[in-house]
């Protein structure tokens, strides 16, 4: 097609089509290749042989002088000769003389020059089928065709702005552009590593994340919550210099015995200096001292920590009452000769109800802070203030109980101190109204409470008066500490139908809700000192529940400060402790001692069946395994029909024969001293 320049004989003008032409010839309407390929809309490409109806016999009009409406476009179109006829040919040379030079603005005069729009020669319009897509002229020069911005837009009649034929010849150098220039086959290879290396590092993260994800999700709790607590009289405990009694390095040989059993926490009664310690233990003098009889500093450091190497706290008995009372005696001697002034304190440590005037240099109550603070910084765990029943009247009582976890909170270090009392404490400020606000400041400073639960008698009301009362109130307040046997009570299997009935109770004991504990020496049945006539021992009565721990190597080359009393049980009986402490660490149903359910706390405890030999206990918690453990504490073969309670479970332990098999609940058998604990169907 020939260049717009040429056309007229007028050489690189740029003219506004505004003349009228006498015949329009089909290649006016259609536009150079270049143009059709920019506008498609403003340069519709017709068929090759496309015969203009108008191309002899139209008068002239002006170019594009009427808009055609969809209707009328639709009559025109239905003259246009179809491909398959014959049109005459046309004269394009012809026409082309015989078109008026188009006028051409000059910039300085404003004057329109003519410029002919010659159409060189047929091949143009031919060359209109061969026209290439716009995105193959990249980097070729360009013709555009603008609309005429100096021509008045009139909707009915006039002229319409007519097309600038502008031959712009943009030639760009591929050098131009800059991201030729770039290193394509670097950047892929980047893009494929990077890519790559992100996929590889996400997926290591899935894997790692799922593979540190727990397998299960129990309740958290605190290491003396729901853990056995182990609790020991020394003198009594393990001999290991053949002096007859009991000291603090046989408790640190006996420290994997400890563990096997899984012991999570070892309490040590009275290790103080007293006047004929074991005999009278309770004679306190100093709360600041190791009894010499029992070993030094050394042993009791030693002792810490080969404990802490095995995961296993330490706590120990402050027995506030005794020391409170030598330091009185010793306040009034004093007193006599004249050497102290008088203090006016509530004295409740012998009365509890009762003022005296009393004769004290020292600030006890500051002094038990000491205390605390000299046994935290060896090491210990924990304290059980024993006799604080005696206290709760001092008018500054809730000053002291928070003065006194005021210092264990100082040396927690990330681990938790705690504080133990007596359920004594808890139902004297509970019956007395005027003391509640007291009984709030033990049940928010207090984290154990000492709750002894009789075998012998009905076990079930003991339960539920626990679990309903002020400790199941509300959560954060302490846990209640199981206790069966300890060194104010006498031996367990003294106190049941059957002696070697005691493992079984302990076993029941291990499946309350909150901590248990147990006695040394309760494990294996050790029995009380029944031989009562010998004069030797007949003043010492009050200890006659504190023999000697039996071992195999127990070769009993000297005399204990006790006689040597019956086990009725193998030290193998342990493992049956061992066995319930590690089902009980695994299962929020057992050692969780309550259910938070919207704010408050649900029993997940209760006795399905009991009579006077035969317990059955069963634990539960949402989403898990309910246990329940069968106990036979008589002494006699028991059988019964549980069905209608249960209908049947997998045993995960049994002291009898039958661990490991099913069991239905509709004949169940249990020989004396016997006990099961089953996992029920879900």
């Amino acid at each position: 097609m020939a260049e717009l320049s040429n056309m007229g004989g007028v050489g690189s003008t740029e003219g506004l089509f505004t003349q009228t032409l006498t015949a329009p010839s089909p290649e006016f309407l259609l536009v150079d290749e270049e143009s059709s390929s920019t506008y498609p809309l403003l340069t519709p490409s017709p068929p090759a042989e496309f015969d203009h109806p108008l191309a002899h016999d139209t008068p002239p009009v002006h170019a594009y002088e009427r808009q055609l409406s969809p209707s009328s476009i639709d009559t025109d179109l239905s003259s246009i000769p179809t491909l398959s006829s014959v049109a005459p040919p046309v004269d394009y040379g012809t026409l082309a003389n015989c078109l008026p030079p188009p006028a051409v603005n000059q910039p300085d005069t404003g004057k329109v020059l003519e410029a002919h729009s010659g159409m060189g020669s047929s091949s143009s319009s031919s060359s209109v089928l061969q026209d290439t897509a716009a995105s193959a002229q990249l980097l070729n020069p360009h013709h555009y065709l603008n609309l005429a911005n100096d021509v008045t837009c009139q909707e009915n009649g006039g002229i319409k702005p007519g097309l600038c034929g502008i031959t712009l010849g943009v030639r760009k150098n591929p050098k131009d552009f800059c991201f030729l220039a770039w290193n394509w086959p670097l950047i892929r290879k980047c893009c494929f590593w990077g890519m790559m290396s992100l996929t590889v590092a996400c997926v290591c993260v899935i894997i790692g994340y799922i593979t540190t994800l727990p397998t299960r999700c129990d309740p958290p709790r605190s290491w003396y919550q729901g853990s056995l607590i182990y609790e020991i009289f020394p003198a009594s405990f393990h001999d290991t210099d053949d002096d007859g009694q009991g000291d603090l390095r046989g408790i640190s040989a006996k420290v994997h015995y400890l563990e096997s059993m899984g012991v999570r926490g070892v309490r040590l009664n009275s290790i103080f200096p007293s006047e004929n310690y074991p005999e009278h233990y309770y004679n306190v003098e100093n709360l600041t001292q190791i009894e010499p009889i029992l070993g030094s500093f050394a042993d009791f450091r030693f002792l810490v920590k080969t404990l802490h190497e095995l995961n296993i706290s330490l706590i120990l008995d402050l027995p506030l009452g005794s020391f409170f009372k030598h330091q009185e005696e010793n306040a009034r001697q004093t007193n006599s000769a004249g050497h102290a002034h008088h203090v006016i304190i509530n004295n409740h440590i012998l009365n509890s109800n009762v003022n005296k005037t009393v004769y004290l240099t020292p600030d006890l109550h500051g002094a038990i802070s000491e205390v605390l603070d000299f046994w935290l910084s060896h090491g210990v765990d924990g304290f059980y203030l024993k006799d604080l029943e005696n206290l709760v009247h001092d008018e500054k009582f809730q000053q002291h109980i928070r003065q006194w976890k005021g210092v264990l909170k100082r040396h927690k270090q990330g681990f938790d101190k705690i504080l133990i009392c007596s359920e004594k404490v808890i139902k004297i400020l509970e019956n007395d109204q005027i003391l509640s606000t007291k009984l709030a400041t033990v049940l928010t400073h207090f984290d154990l409470v000492d709750t002894h639960i009789e075998m012998s008698r009905d076990i079930k009301s003991q339960i539920d008066a626990v679990q309903g009362g002020v400790m199941f109130s509300r959560p954060g307040y302490p846990w209640p500490l199981w206790t069966l046997g300890s060194m104010d009570t006498t031996r367990l299997s003294s106190r049941l139908p059957s002696a070697n009935a005691s493992l079984a109770a302990i076993l029941v004991g291990m499946m309350l809700p909150g901590t248990p504990s147990v006695f040394y020496g309760d494990e294996i049945g050790l029995d009380n000192l029944h031989d009562t006539d010998k004069v030797d021992f007949r003043d010492i009565s009050h200890a006659h529940h504190l023999g000697m721990m039996h071992w195999r190597t127990n070769a009993q080359r000297t005399l204990h400060w006790l006689p040597r009393v019956q086990a009725h049980l193998p030290l193998d009986s342990a493992r049956w402790i061992s066995e319930t402490a590690v089902l009980r660490d695994s299962s929020p149903s057992i050692y969780m001692h309550a259910i938070w359910r919207e704010g408050n706390l649900v029993p997940n405890c209760a006795v399905k069946y009991i009579d006077k030999t035969l317990i059955v206990l069963e634990r539960l918690y949402p989403r898990r395994h309910s246990y329940v453990i069968v106990a036979n504490l008589g002494s006699e073969t028991e059988t019964r029909d549980l069905s209608k309670v249960f209908y049947g479970g997998h045993v995960v332990l049994s002291t009898g024969d039958h661990a490991g098999k099913y069991l239905t609940f509709h004949k169940l058998t249990l020989f004396p001293g016997e006990a099961m604990i089953v996992r029920l169907d879900k």
